[in-house]
């Protein structure tokens, strides 16, 4: 019997996808334009590194609320919204900010603006897998949860794009104040639309795991029904206990590759100007960035892909295969910048290192789920995105020491050699890593009184992961 299939899924996706764009958009306008900036505000170029930093940390101390809004029994609808409110309070508080004459209050509002925006990332960022879950049927969860992953990247190239293309140090103030005026009617307007018409998931779920969890009385998120925390200090506890059980030695080694991987793949894209700062063009440098930034869209497309055509299987050697790419290109870059290489060479390998880092993203994601069959999708999501932000912070404040120490040229140099050389320890750390998992599906059998019974299969990948 073939898995059920919801027109209003893609709706439901669109309509989660907007505020997580914007996200993206508001995390590297500014970072984008280093420079310009830091000479509008008065301030150095690690304060404005601090706006894309603030991401980082306001991500640690606002995961709690969102998983206690995903806890509650509409919660999926609630987080989305929590999202799109949030996104709209600090797109509009930008726009105060492009127009206030004191430098330093300026900035500050723009600092604000990012806080604000950065809180929403925890009721967006561990949702992807829980709405593919809930609403896409089986055949479909890779390139659903690819989708509602890549969005976020969309922004980050937009917003790249719109700041080095379009921003100058004679017009900051009216061309930032345009976008964010746009922003903010966006976000705005599709925050209504979230009010009125999205919903956590149809009755009966269309995967899977969305079926498992009806037919074993479970929410949509971290526990059963009938003893759900609620509170922030009970599902402080309760996430406290699901994660110590889910740190396996496996699942601990994979949280480490995934953290800095992803942190890697965010942290040059926030500091991959500073690097071309001095010894290319303004338009080369925004070139290059928004290949970077751009090609990891068709990549996590590729990943989703892959994810169902290859039936869930293989996790290990794709990701493998995707990080020494990485770490082979990332050395590329480091040299081809150092010694100015042709710039086409340049947006060759920028190019082809977001789209390696990209690919791997959505298997990371769905990896990540397996390893974890006895939390749900939000847990294994937090804890995978809590990691990757911690040490974004950590790689993103070492460039800033470099920054004082040496040259941007050279400490931007420096700095994309060191990504080199983790991504190839971890590319050692995860053929080291047991990665065996089990997949549940689900088969209808026709009994002789004609009732369907759900009867559970368990198909076990241990040896092909």
């Amino acid at each position: 019997m073939p898995a059920t299939r919801y027109s209003a899924r893609w709706f439901m996706l669109s309509m989660f996808c907007v505020p997580s764009m914007v996200n993206g958009a508001m995390f590297l306008t500014v970072g984008a334009i280093s420079d310009i900036v830091g000479d509008r505000f008065d301030v150095s170029a690690a304060f404005v590194n601090g706006c894309g930093q603030v991401f980082y940390l306001t991500f640690l101390v606002s995961i709690l609320s969102g998983l206690a809004v995903l806890n509650r029994a509409d919660g999926l609808r609630h987080a989305t919204l929590m999202a799109g409110i949030l996104n709209t309070v600090g797109s509009a508080i930008r726009i105060p900010a492009t127009f206030v004459d004191n430098a330093h209050a300026g900035f500050t509002l723009m600092l604000v603006s990012n806080m604000v925006a950065a809180v929403s990332q925890a009721y967006f960022l561990t949702v992807p897998t829980l709405l593919s879950a809930q609403w896409f049927p089986e055949s479909e969860r890779g390139i659903s949860t690819a989708i509602a992953g890549l969005v976020n990247q969309v922004g980050m190239a937009i917003g790249y794009f719109l700041a080095r293309f379009f921003v100058t140090r004679e017009n900051f103030n009216t061309t930032m104040f345009r976008i964010s005026l746009v922003t903010t009617c966006v976000i705005a307007a599709t925050t209504i639309l979230i009010f009125f018409f999205f919903k956590s998931g149809p009755y009966i779920r269309a995967s899977t795991a969305g079926r498992q969890r009806i037919s074993t009385g479970q929410r949509f998120s971290i526990a059963p029904n009938d003893d759900t925390p609620t509170g922030l200090w009970a599902v402080a506890k309760h996430v406290f206990f699901k994660a110590k059980s889910t740190m396996t030695r496996g699942f601990t080694m994979f949280l480490l590759v995934f953290g800095i991987n992803t942190a890697v793949y965010w942290s040059t894209g926030l500091l991959l100007d500073g690097s071309m700062v001095g010894g290319y063009k303004s338009r080369e440098i925004a070139v290059a960035g928004t290949l970077y930034l751009a090609a990891g869209i068709p990549g996590m497309c590729l990943g989703g892909m892959f994810l169902d055509w290859s039936g869930r299987l293989y996790h290990k050697i794709f990701i493998l295969v995707c990080i020494v790419l990485s770490a082979v290109l990332m050395a590329l870059l480091s040299f081809s910048l150092w010694f100015e290489f042709s710039i086409w060479s340049c947006y060759l390998i920028a190019a082809t290192l977001g789209l390696s880092l990209g690919t791997s993203q959505p298997v990371f994601l769905d990896l990540g789920v397996l390893l974890t069959p006895t939390s749900s999708e939000t847990i294994s999501s937090s804890l995978l995105f809590l990691f990757a932000t911690q040490t974004g912070f950590i790689l993103v404040f070492a460039n800033s020491y470099l920054s004082y120490e040496y040259s941007s040229a050279k400490a931007g140099f420096y700095n994309n050699l060191f990504f080199a050389g983790l991504l190839a320890a971890i590319s050692i750390l995860l053929k080291c890593t047991p990665c065996e998992h089990q997949i549940p599906g689900f088969d209808i059998k026709d009994e002789e009184d004609g009732n369907n019974e759900l009867t559970l299969l368990i198909r076990t990948t241990e040896g092909r992961a």
